[in-house]
């Protein structure tokens, strides 16, 4: 196996992209080339061979960031300031959707509507899913995954990075119900924030540009309560379902 000599800083062991730091201390690892398999529910997701596998004091390490982000959760870097160390975050996946509504209006779509919106974040861009509903009737939501893509606007359009944000329902003997619209206001659930930290799926820190964020076309199955059987809808990308990111 062929050996490699590693920086450490502050104990964080590779896969954050973040650069060769000065006068950090080093180990020897060995490469060990693994195949990472990521089982979530009846899905498989393996891990691409350009994430490298190291081994060191018997103890195997693997990218943080490509393992936490398919499992479901968010890792955020903060770099170094003068006397202090970089800050790794992570974002766990079991953080609930929430209740949430809006002023009624005009919207299109029955008895679902998607909006993606962002949310202010200092070094990274963070965003919430949000399904609302028009319906008078009170409805529930079945188990479904949004699938978000972010990509490159200019001549060709360029997908930089992906991620999914799955609903589930908090228990079976507790369904999470959506009110029923009114005059004043639509109810909904709102999802966990989405980060996204400028960088592509291989971890390199994305050049200056506009950037678009948007949920791909997915279909809802619910239940109107007082009605046994469930129906489907279908959601397709609008103008509310994404929104531009400008990166300086």
């Amino acid at each position: 196996m062929k050996k490699i000599v590693i920086g450490f800083a502050s104990g964080v062991l590779l896969s954050l992209a973040t650069g060769a730091m000065a006068a950090s201390p080093t180990v020897q690892a060995i490469l060990f080339p693994s195949t990472i398999n990521i089982h979530k529910g009846e899905s498989t997701v393996t891990l691409g061979s350009n994430y490298e596998v190291l081994n060191y004091n018997n103890s195997v390490y693997i990218p943080i960031r490509a393992f936490s982000e398919n499992i479901g959760s968010a890792v955020m870097y903060t770099g170094p300031d003068e006397g202090s160390l970089p800050q790794i975050d992570v974002y766990s996946a079991s953080q609930p959707w929430r209740s949430t509504y809006l002023g009624a209006g005009n919207q299109d779509g029955f008895p679902f509507f998607v909006r993606l919106t962002p949310t202010p974040q200092s070094d990274s861009v963070g965003f919430h899913a949000r399904v609302y509903s028009t319906s008078k009737e009170l409805v529930s939501l079945n188990p479904f995954k949004l699938q978000i893509e972010i990509t490159k606007v200019g001549e060709q359009q360029q997908l930089v990075w992906s991620t999914e944000v799955s609903y589930s329902e908090p228990d079976d003997s507790l369904r999470e119900v959506i009110p029923g619209a009114d005059s004043e206001y639509y109810w909904g659930l709102i999802s966990p924030v989405i980060y996204w930290d400028k960088k592509d799926s291989s971890g390199k820190t994305v050049g200056t540009g506009q950037y678009l964020i948007q949920i791909k076309p997915v279909s809802i199955e619910y239940g109107t309560m007082g009605q046994q059987n469930s129906k489907t809808q279908k959601i397709d990308p609008d103008l509310h379902t994404s929104f531009m990111v400008d990166i300086p």
